[in-house]
């Protein structure tokens, strides 16, 4: 079977260009002569989702599965994932199946020539994993500073007055969380089962409510 390695680039705004990092990673592809990349492209932040509800994650896992790939090339480890579980989950699946993952920014592999586990990319995985979510747990500090200092000085947060997103597109949106109100799981419940504010799951309850779908509980108050 013919294998071919794969280049896994991520950003994590729509406005982003990922292609940066492609460039970065096809030259090395050539010097060792790996073969022609194919390219697995994911737009969107991997901060809170888990592996499974990333299409970009699970394509790559089928294209493992069958045996096709040889090597994963990514230029630092929160390309794969921002969250340590989620990115250490994707190592352990590729070190089973005998893929070797390539860190640009330490030019190193997480496999031995022997198909063991690299100790030392090992122990850059793990740290450079760590440094990926306490740096997105920095920038949320920031931005959590920035709006109550906002807030001091009287300003206006979030959406203008009077907008909010419709109830059709926001079903769509949140179809997991939508099945799940309707199972009559608790919003506290389906927060953490889906990595989202509790805010987000009282919006789309209050869409479903809007639209006769569930009732209106005394405690939630439902948004006009």
């Amino acid at each position: 079977m013919v294998q071919f390695p794969v280049i896994f680039a991520r950003v994590s705004k729509l406005t982003q260009d990922w292609q940066r990092q492609v460039s970065d990673l096809e030259p090395v592809c050539e010097s060792r002569g790996w073969g022609a990349p194919y390219i697995i492209s994911e737009k969107g932040s991997a901060s809170k989702r888990r592996n499974s509800q990333r299409p970009e994650v699970q394509q790559l896992r089928e294209l493992v599965a069958a045996g096709k790939v040889s090597h994963v090339l990514i230029t630092e480890v929160s390309r794969l994932s921002r969250l340590p579980s989620q990115a250490h989950a994707l190592l352990e699946e590729l070190t089973a199946a005998g893929v070797s993952i390539y860190l640009h920014r330490y030019n190193i592999e997480t496999l031995l020539p022997n198909g063991r586990l690299n100790p030392i990319a090992s122990m850059l995985f793990a740290l450079t994993a760590e440094f990926g979510r306490a740096e997105t747990e920095d920038r949320a500090d920031r931005i959590l500073s920035g709006q109550a200092e906002a807030r001091r000085k009287g300003k206006h947060l979030g959406r203008p007055a009077g907008t909010s997103l419709e109830d059709e597109d926001l079903l769509k949106k949140w179809p997991k969380i939508a099945k799940l109100l309707r199972g009559n799981r608790s919003v506290r419940e389906i927060a953490q089962l889906e990595e989202v504010s509790a805010t987000t799951v009282q919006a789309v309850r209050a869409a479903l409510v809007r639209k006769g779908e569930l009732k209106a509980r005394k405690d939630v108050p439902v948004a006009s």
